[in-house]
């Protein structure tokens, strides 16, 4: 295999590649728009401190710079931290304040489909309420997204960090850091899977982390099995009615109250998500699709101390981002991109290139159509050859035109253009 001269997990992508992923960049911007989110964009990179603290182990993925004033910056991780900071220095902004920002993050990770260590994050956040509403509104905005791209056979897959908290006491893990080490064990027992193998190798993997074959067992017992939201008890009779179990269910079933059950069928509790980031404090997420490999499309949950943690006085933050990249790929996997719609014409002279091409493009450019002008070949085969690598829908030859693809509506309005 030929060496690549770009950075691992960075991709170039070129034409209709490149349009497919504005496609689903414009498509996710529209989202965010008529849910009532405002833009927002942040730096690059941030102060190493801003990062410091946050993600837990993913703090090991963080790329580091330093200028030449000799201070210590990261490429940022995420665009949550980011926007809490910025929440954080404007504190004149009204709450709740609902942005929405999409750009690149950078996670110095290990690659894998639709996974790369340079992404572009689509994230949705309000900060300044603890309503529960929003946290529904959450899930409602991952479901309309997902349905507005095309999507129709995903999962949303929720949980609770309090249900967590409960697993965690349940096994004697008490305070914030026996809650860390049950977290992380759920969050890898996440990227194993669930089949018989799959927990095999969780249970060698919780083995390494220490956890004895008496808490091997609970853990396994709890957590890969399936549960109703609806019948709540089968999780309290598990967890020997645990307070914050309660507590997290408690919450889960109001969240999932707002919502019709058009969104709601898409909702499954599963006790293996964890979600690597230690900010978290209430209702996660995560989609996925059962069809496609490229692993989760989006994730999020409620954050209500991150503000307060960067120096502000917020709480209660909640929200989501899309990852575009894995996205972009299944789409292309599933064959989900709409087909061409619009007029994108080439005009080609094998002769001398005079200012009447020049009148004929723009004519057709100022009626909104895609036009392009050649004359690098001799045999219009080689045009047409030319024409189709490129996605042109039709060609311009002496005035005449030749469709590439059979529309009749377009062909008669090009050709009312170049009478």
């Amino acid at each position: 295999m030929e060496k690549s001269n770009i950075p691992l997990g960075t991709i170039e992508i070129y034409g209709t590649e490149a349009r497919n992923r504005n496609f689903v960049y414009e498509r996710l911007k529209e989202v965010y728009e008529t849910f009532g989110y405002e833009p927002l964009q942040t730096p690059t990179f941030e102060f190493k401190e801003v990062f410091t603290g946050h993600h837990g182990e993913g703090e090991n993925l963080l790329f580091h710079l330093q200028d030449a004033n000799k201070q210590d910056l990261v490429l940022r991780y995420d665009m949550t931290v980011p926007f809490a900071r910025f929440a954080t220095e404007h504190p004149e902004l009204k709450r709740p304040i609902k942005r929405y920002q999409m750009q690149l993050a950078y996670r110095d990770d290990n690659i894998d489909k639709g996974h790369l260590r340079e992404f572009m994050q689509c994230d949705g956040d309000i900060i300044g309420s603890q309503s529960l509403y929003y946290d529904a509104d959450v899930i409602n905005l991952a479901v309309c997204g997902l349905k507005k791209l095309g999507f129709k056979d995903f999962i949303i897959r929720i949980n609770h960090r309090k249900i967590i908290k409960g697993i965690a006491e349940e096994l004697g893990y008490m305070g914030k850091k026996g809650l860390l080490k049950i977290q992380r064990a759920l969050d890898c027992a996440d990227k194993f899977g669930k089949s018989e193998a799959s927990v095999e190798d969780f249970t060698k993997k919780l083995k390494e982390r220490k956890f004895t074959d008496f808490e091997i067992e609970r853990i396994n017992k709890v957590v890969f099995k399936r549960y109703d939201l609806q019948r709540p008890q089968e999780l309290f009779e598990t967890l020997y009615h645990n307070p914050s179990v309660k507590e997290g269910i408690k919450e889960l079933q109001e969240i999932l109250s707002y919502l019709p059950e058009e969104i709601t069928r898409y909702c499954e509790l599963d006790l293996t998500l964890a979600r690597g980031a230690d900010y978290y404090t209430g209702f996660i997420l995560e989609g996925i699709l059962p069809q496609s490999n490229v692993g989760a499309i989006l994730g999020g949950g409620r954050y209500d101390n991150l503000v307060k943690d960067l120096g502000g006085t917020d709480v209660g933050c909640v929200g989501m981002a899309f990852g575009l990249d894995r996205i972009w790929v299944a789409m292309q996997d599933m064959g989900l991109y709409p087909p061409r719609t619009d007029p994108k014409i080439l005009i080609f002279t094998p002769d001398k290139v005079d200012k009447s091409i020049f009148e004929l493009a723009n004519h057709l450019r100022s009626h909104s159509v895609n036009t392009d002008i050649c004359c690098e070949f001799k045999e219009y085969s080689e045009v047409e050859a030319y024409a189709r690598s490129r996605d042109f829908t039709g060609i311009i030859w002496d005035k005449k035109y030749h469709s590439l693809v059979e529309w009749d509506e377009h062909k008669k309005f090009i050709l009312s253009l170049i009478k």
